[in-house]
């Protein structure tokens, strides 16, 4: 049984009295504890996939496998809850809350899913030492480098211990130096049976990956 197992998944967007085709016919098999590389141009799909993959959105046909079960038969509310335990996201801009201390940002998905205080508390500490910024907790964002910053998100991916870590260009945002530094953070992750999957534009990423696959035009090859 596959983690996930995507089968003839296609995304048609429609506005206005046109169609536009993201994703045609995807098929996919995801092993737990891969670390999978997408890659592919601007505008190849990448990113609706991975959305369609971490339950943010929906197919227009095919059917999704989660654990060899069908996406599709959960209510919205059960989409959601398994969006936030099982799925860690880890965005190019960071998406950091800017008035929140690093500590507080790590934290929120954990609030969300209603972990005592307590429980918050050790965890971010855990993942503080984990990622190298323990004297970062109490400073806000934006007295970070993009290095620290990228840390801090890929610290609040892990906050839930999700299973599944989706990465969209990681390294978009950071130069040569700190992208090998993320690189050996994922190996480090994926080491302890996490499933990764990153989508980038960039070959010298994708090649630490055990698998890659390359989209274009909506198609995955």
């Amino acid at each position: 049984m596959s983690q996930i197992e995507l089968k003839n998944i296609s995304k048609v967007y429609k506005e206005k009295g046109f169609e536009t085709k993201a994703l045609e016919n995807i098929q996919l098999k995801v092993e737990k504890g891969e670390m999978l590389g997408i890659m592919g141009p601007s505008g190849s799909g990448k990113s609706t996939l991975l959305n369609i993959l971490g339950c943010i959105d929906t197919p227009t046909n095919g059917q999704y496998l989660l654990n060899d079960k069908d996406i599709a038969s959960y209510s919205l509310k059960e989409k959601a809850k398994i969006r936030n335990s099982q799925f860690g996201f880890i965005l190019q801009d960071f998406a950091l809350m800017e008035r929140h201390r690093v500590d507080q940002n790590i934290e929120l998905p954990m609030i969300y899913a209603k972990k005592s205080k307590k429980q918050r508390s050790e965890t971010v500490r855990e993942l503080l030492d984990l990622l190298g910024i323990a004297d970062k907790g109490k400073v806000y964002p934006t007295m970070l480098s993009g290095g620290q910053r990228q840390r801090v998100a890929i610290a609040r991916a892990l906050a839930m211990d999700a299973e599944i870590i989706l990465s969209d260009e990681p390294t978009g945002a950071l130069d040569s130096k700190n992208s090998m530094a993320l690189m050996d953070i994922f190996h480090r992750i994926n080491e302890t049976g996490k499933t990764i999957i990153i989508v980038t534009h960039d070959q010298a990423i994708a090649q630490h990956c055990s698998q890659i696959l390359t989209m274009n035009d909506g198609v995955l090859y």
